[in-house]
C-alpha cells in the first residue's frame, strides 16, 4: 500500500465523527428521510464504525477488506423495527458518494498523485459494496430466519384437535401444506387423538387450498395410521377433484364414512357433550 493509503486511511480515522456529523445530514436532506433522534444516534455510531472499516481497507488487500465485513446494521436495529432493506441501502449510497465528494475536495490529493488518488477511490467505493452486499445478505438472512420461525410456529398451532364430546374430536385442515406442515400434522394429530383418548375423529378438507398427490397420500396415511391406534376416521368437505385424486393414488373412499360438509356430520350425529 502507498503513502497516500496511509494518509487517507489515517485522516478517515481521525476524522470520522467530523465526517459523519457533515454528510449524514446532508445524505437524509437529499433522500428527503426524517429519522427519529434514537434512530439518527444509530445511523451515526454505525456509520462512524462503517468508516472505520473503510479506513482499514485502504491498507489491507480486498480479500481481507471482504472477510472482516460484518455489514452495516450489524445488530438488526433497522431490520427489528420494520425498516424497508431499500431505504438503509439508499443511506449508504447517498452517503459514500457525498464521501467520495468530500475527498475530492479536500488537500490530500495533489495534482501529482491524481492517479492514485483515483485508486484510492476506487478502494472506498469497493469497501462501501462490500458493506452494502453484506447488509443485504444479513437483511435477507435475518428475514428468512424469522420466516422460518413463524411457519414452524405456525404449523405448531395450525392443525388442532377439537374435541367435540367424550370420544369424538375434529381435525379441521386449513391453508396449504408444506412436506415439514404434514409431518407435523400427522405427529401431533396421532399424539393428541392418544393423549385425549378420541375413538372417532372427523377429519374436514373443506379448507384446505392445495390437494395435490403429494399432500393426499400424506393425509390418506394419517388416516391409515389412525386406524391401526384404533380411532374411526371420518372425512367430511371433500370436493370432486379431490375425490378424483384419491382415486388416482387407489384409495378406496368407498371404504371410509363421508359427508359432504362438516355441519351435515354433526347435525346427524349431535348429541349431548360430556354426558
Amino acid at each position: 500500500m502507498g503513502q497516500l493509503n496511509e494518509i487517507v486511511s489515517r485522516y478517515l480515522q481521525d476524522n470520522q465523527t467530523d465526517i459523519t456529523n457533515e454528510l449524514l445530514p446532508q445524505t437524509l436532506n437529499e433522500l428527503n428521510i426524517k429519522f427519529s433522534e434514537k434512530d439518527l444516534i444509530h445511523h451515526y455510531e454505525m456509520l462512524r464504525s462503517l468508516l472505520d472499516r473503510v479506513s482499514e481497507s485502504l491498507l489491507t488487500s480486498k480479500e481481507a477488506t471482504v472477510e472482516n465485513e460484518t455489514g452495516y446494521d450489524i445488530s438488526n436495529y433497522f431490520f427489528d423495527k420494520g425498516v424497508l432493506l431499500k431505504h438503509t441501502i439508499n443511506v449508504l449510497c447517498v452517503f459514500r458518494l457525498s464521501l467520495l465528494k468530500h475527498l475530492r475536495q479536500s488537500d490530500l490529493f495533489e495534482d501529482s498523485q491524481i492517479h492514485e488518488g483515483f485508486l484510492i477511490l476506487e478502494e472506498i467505493m469497493f469497501a462501501f459494496d462490500v458493506a452494502i452486499r453484506t447488509t443485504t445478505q444479513n437483511f435477507n438472512d435475518k428475514a428468512q430466519k424469522n420466516k422460518e420461525v413463524m411457519e414452524y410456529e405456525y404449523d405448531e398451532i395450525s392443525a388442532p384437535v377439537v374435541v367435540i364430546d367424550k370420544s369424538r374430536a375434529v381435525l379441521p385442515l386449513i391453508g396449504n401444506f408444506t412436506p415439514r406442515r404434514l409431518q407435523n400434522l400427522i405427529e401431533n394429530t396421532l399424539d393428541q387423538v392418544s393423549s385425549k383418548s378420541v375413538n372417532t375423529i372427523i377429519v374436514d378438507f373443506s379448507g384446505i387450498a392445495t390437494f395435490d398427490t403429494f399432500v393426499a397420500k400424506h393425509l390418506f396415511d394419517l388416516i391409515d395410521s389412525l386406524k391401526l391406534i384404533g380411532t374411526k376416521t371420518i372425512i367430511t368437505g371433500v370436493h370432486p377433484s379431490m375425490a378424483l385424486t384419491a382415486v388416482h393414488l387407489g384409495v378406496d373412499l368407498s371404504k371410509i364414512e363421508s359427508y359432504g360438509q362438516l355441519r351435515q356430520f354433526l347435525s346427524k350425529n349431535s348429541k349431548p357433550m360430556y354426558k
